[in-house]
């Protein structure tokens, strides 16, 4: 099948973690949503940071970036400040950018797969040492990324 939407065996028990890791993740979602809908304010000081970064990044011409400047969006920002950055790395952006998406489908996608893998891991690793995997799977993956990405300013989000 294309779309997975479960597995079998499945393992005894309430996969309360996988549960609640997906509630946290879809109820961040939500609640920046409507930042997405409303325009960057051009006084907050990360607009100009922003722009330059993504100017930089993509190779940018004046009329090109005065387009992107009317296109900024609230949550556009949020992500510049709170996603991993491996241009100014810091420990909380690993955590964050964890629970942050570029996407109604980067969403869906991430939280898809965690459903279906989610429960097996979570019975074979315990409850603790599954959060204790995500977390420290997500951490590498942002380091990873970073390597990778090496003095990069854009951010990268999700799990």
């Amino acid at each position: 099948m294309f779309l997975p939407i479960g597995d079998s065996p499945n393992p005894p028990g309430r996969p309360w973690v996988t549960f609640g890791l997906i509630a946290v993740n879809v109820l961040v979602y939500l609640a920046l949503l409507p930042q997405s809908f409303r325009p960057a304010s051009a006084d907050d000081p990360t607009f100009g940071e922003y722009l330059e970064a993504v100017a930089e990044e993509r190779h940018l011409s004046l009329p090109e970036l005065r387009l992107l400047a009317g296109e900024v969006s609230a949550y556009d920002l949020v992500v510049f400040r709170h996603g991993f950055r491996p241009a100014s790395p810091a420990p909380a952006d690993v955590l964050t950018s964890m629970f942050l998406h570029g996407g109604l489908m980067h969403l869906v996608g991430n939280m898809l797969f965690l459903w279906i893998y989610g429960d097996n891991v979570e019975h074979r690793l315990g409850r603790l040492g599954f959060l204790a995997a995500y977390v420290g799977t997500g951490a590498l993956a942002s380091v990873g990324d970073g390597l990778l990405r090496f003095g990069s300013s854009i951010p990268s989000v999700g799990a």
